[in-house]
């Protein structure tokens, strides 16, 4: 077995990551996320140990959380044109005590979003939303929306 070590590109290869944004600007995007929720004692479903724990979204309230990240996260979301697709993504987790295979909860969004606050939105953008990031959830892509009948690729 080879093991490979990633190494960053040497800095006159690397290109700057400085993302702007406008307020208004329309654009789409596709985020898979770990939407989750955190019990408090006042959540019908807590019991006393299990108060502070992380709990998947149910899955009928899945667009409202990505809509409620939205407004901290600088957009709103055009739910009409937000698409949901919940699953889960399994992995082993190689610890001594517990060698079993893990699951998280994964939700794939695509749709259009409205930029409100282009600082908080690019906040976002470099540092991703919700939980698993270790995991590679929250990273958004983005692509621009071109307008009505230009005859440019989206």
């Amino acid at each position: 077995m080879r093991t490979i070590f990633w190494q960053p590109p040497p800095p006159d290869k690397a290109k700057p990551f400085e993302p702007h944004f406008l307020k208004d600007q329309h654009l789409r995007f596709r985020l898979e996320a770990n939407p989750t929720r955190r019990l408090s004692k006042h959540s019908p479903d807590a019991k006393k140990e299990s108060i502070g724990m992380r709990v998947p979204v149910p899955t009928d309230r899945l667009i409202d959380w990505l809509a409620r990240r939205g407004e901290s996260a600088g957009f709103i979301i055009t739910r009409d044109a937000t698409t949901v697709l919940p699953g889960y993504v399994y992995f082993n987790k190689n610890d001594k005590e517990n060698d079993k295979r893990q699951r998280l909860r994964s939700v794939l969004f695509n749709g259009l979003l409205r930029v409100t606050d282009p600082e908080a939105f690019r906040q976002a953008l470099i540092n991703g939303i919700g939980s698993g990031k270790a995991f590679g959830f929250g990273l958004f892509l983005i692509a621009p929306v071109s307008p009505a009948g230009s005859g440019q690729p989206i």
